[in-house]
């Protein structure tokens, strides 16, 4: 049996409802669906409906905070009242599609996986979408240290895998990535369903400007916390210890800017490297001299993805292709070829094909961030 887990705050009626009818409608059936409501000045409008579902369908188990305890307390809550062998989490302003269950659930079951998660479709308040995300990495383990492609609300973990953890962890947001991390860290295996699972709500009041840069330096945190423990089998979070941390940062509002300014020239870079426009150099520099520790950090993990993505067959097809060229143009101007010293010749078809090689892997790479 499946435990679905999802905490309600202050989502709208017409959110709340399509979320618990896309849970609901699964062609999947076998679960119990726990709803935290962590708000007790919820809407009556609210909670009229999720009352009545729950009068409707058995599967359905609500608890309600008696003071609002934050996502990540509400998350864990949930986990504690799961009885099923598997959690799979949700937000209350998302929609799953009908088959998201039975297809995570087979791509568990065939490949052993403790973790898996889908791919998302974007969605404005309106439920209009506005963009797709994709990520196929075949290798999730070696990528997730870098970076978090993993959409939350379409997770199915083992309860045993969250309860032997603890749960979440406490930070001011992104607990989800240290969940991530120290599911990684402690030998469990993680799949990406290459297929879209989820439409996920994009809310304009989801993050401030502050959050922005805030959440930089949280995930940095938990990154580090995770290098300990790779390296002792522990860590040494605790609250005050990540307090801490973050109150050493520069959070001031010119500091923020700045970050927003590195934030909008890489989303540009990656957008012009994606449609294979020369322009993405222009704002990748412009993103270096707004936030350059930022801007190190997104070249660390580009590199780290081409290590494990060298497409050998890419290179020959490649090689082949330019050294034709390269005979054509020595064929079409040989006067012009005979006044150039040999080894100039050969250095510049060299520099020219690493050009060439050096700008598809990127666009490549790009696609998996």
């Amino acid at each position: 049996m499946i435990s679905v887990i999802m905490s309600v705050y202050n989502e709208k009626i017409e959110w709340l409802s399509k979320a618990v009818e896309s849970i609901l409608n699964q062609t999947y059936m076998d679960f119990e669906y726990i709803i935290i409501i962590d708000n007790p000045n919820l809407d009556k409008k609210s909670m009229d409906y999720l009352d009545l579902q729950a009068e409707k369908d058995a599967r359905i188990r609500i608890h309600r905070n008696e003071k609002n305890m934050g996502l990540m307390n509400s998350l864990n809550i949930g986990i504690e009242l799961a009885n099923g062998e598997i959690i799979a989490r949700m937000d209350a302003d998302d929609i799953s599609l009908p088959d998201r269950f039975e297809k995570e659930l087979d791509f568990m079951q065939k490949n052993k996986f403790d973790m898996v998660s889908g791919n998302r479709i974007d969605i404005n308040e309106e439920g209009s979408e506005i963009g797709r995300f994709m990520h196929v990495m075949d290798n999730p383990q070696k990528h997730l240290p870098y970076t978090n492609f993993i959409v939350h609300p379409s997770v199915m973990v083992r309860t045993e895998v969250m309860k032997m953890l603890g749960g979440y962890r406490g930070f001011y947001n992104s607990e989800d990535y240290d969940m991530w991390l120290r599911i990684l860290s402690a030998g469990y295996s993680i799949g990406i369903i290459k297929e879209y699972l989820i439409y996920y709500r994009i809310r304009q009041t989801s993050m401030s400007l502050k959050n922005k840069l805030e959440t930089y330096y949280i995930i940095k945190y938990q990154q580090s916390l995770y290098k300990e423990r790779v390296k002792t089998g522990k860590d040494s979070y605790t609250f005050e210890n990540f307090k801490k941390y973050i109150d050493s940062k520069d959070i001031s509002e010119a500091k923020n800017r700045k970050y927003c300014n590195f934030r909008d020239n890489m989303d540009l870079t990656i957008t012009k490297l994606k449609d294979k426009k020369i322009g993405f150099i222009g704002n990748f520099c412009k993103a270096f001299i707004a936030f350059p520790s930022a801007a190190m950090d997104n070249v660390s993990a580009i590199l780290h993805i081409i290590k494990y993505r060298l497409c050998w067959a890419l290179i020959i097809y490649d090689s082949i292709l330019y050294l034709i060229s390269a005979i054509l143009i020595m064929v079409i101007y040989p006067s012009t070829i005979e006044k150039l010293p040999s080894e100039l010749v050969i250095l510049h078809i060299i520099a020219g094909y690493v050009c060439v090689y050096a700008f598809r892997l990127l666009t490549k790479v790009y696609e998996q961030i």
